[in-house]
């Protein structure tokens, strides 16, 4: 059964957060017209988190984390126009994930 309640949901939720808010100071609107950001951005990222981890039976903390990160690369990076950007966009997601979930091994996430 998977169980990540308490202080990992907390580190997962400010760190998406955190990201969110990066992203959207960093990139606006006057840069690229569709570069607009919403709470529903936020809510399309826990709903792929859940939609991934849903059928497992179990899931390790690397493994929360990878889904974590490749979810919100998958709606952050992927809009994005230009290489600086998609790079800007992996290095902050590096950030989050070494900040809020220091004890993992980040080479291999």
């Amino acid at each position: 059964m998977i169980n990540h309640h308490g202080e990992v949901s907390y580190k997962k939720i400010y760190g998406m957060v955190e990201f969110y808010l990066s992203s959207q100071k960093q990139f606006t609107s006057d840069i690229q017209s569709h570069y607009i950001y919403s709470p529903r951005k936020l809510t399309r990222w826990v709903r792929g988190i859940h939609q991934s981890i849903k059928p497992l039976e179990t899931l390790s903390l690397k493994g929360l984390v990878r889904i974590w990160a490749h979810k919100a690369l998958m709606l952050f990076s992927d809009r994005l126009v230009d290489q600086e950007e998609k790079e800007w966009t992996n290095e902050q997601m590096n950030s989050m994930a070494r900040r809020h979930f220091p004890d993992l091994n980040q080479s291999k996430i």
